[in-house]
């Protein structure tokens, strides 16, 4: 929709970190356990976002005649053919949502040489977004860009 009414694309513009285990990196070998972090970028953050939603549908129409593929941060296929989801992969989804969503405003602002800042609400605050977002390039951006008002980063 947006190449459509905008010709804008927002996947070169994504860049998410999502937490991951060892398992998860190491062919379905190790600790399930959150404690590494990986990056996607453009192209390999549009295939993180579409196993998310292959997996959540599977799960949603109870559809296992497609398994989604190995993604580390959403789903984990194991060396026997196994799906395995862990509480961080929902954490996971909002978090990369919120990532894409964020770059995506920014890149969509930036293609349409609009000016003017972004605020940050007390509302995103409140629904935890601060948590989620901290440590992720998006943090980062909303930190360093000058660009945004009232976050939650900005210091003392």
């Amino acid at each position: 929709m947006l190449w459509t009414l905008y010709r804008y694309d927002p996947r070169p513009d994504w860049d998410i970190v999502v937490t991951t285990s060892p398992a998860e990196s190491n062919n379905g070998n190790g600790s399930n356990w959150r404690i590494d972090r990986t990056s996607y970028q453009g192209t390999d953050a549009a295939d993180f976002f579409t196993a998310m939603v292959k997996v959540r549908h599977g799960f949603a129409h109870q559809d296992g005649a497609e398994t989604p593929p190995h993604r580390a941060g959403i789903v984990n296929v194991t060396p026997s053919g196994k799906i395995s989801i862990q509480s961080h992969h929902a954490e996971n989804s909002i978090s990369a949502v919120l990532q894409m969503a964020i770059q995506s405003t920014i890149g969509l602002s930036n293609a349409l040489g609009m000016t003017g800042n972004f605020r940050w609400k007390t509302k995103m605050t409140e629904a935890g977004w601060a948590d989620i977002l901290t440590n992720t390039p998006v943090a980062a951006i909303i930190t360093t860009s000058g660009d945004w008002s009232h976050h939650p980063w900005l210091g003392p």
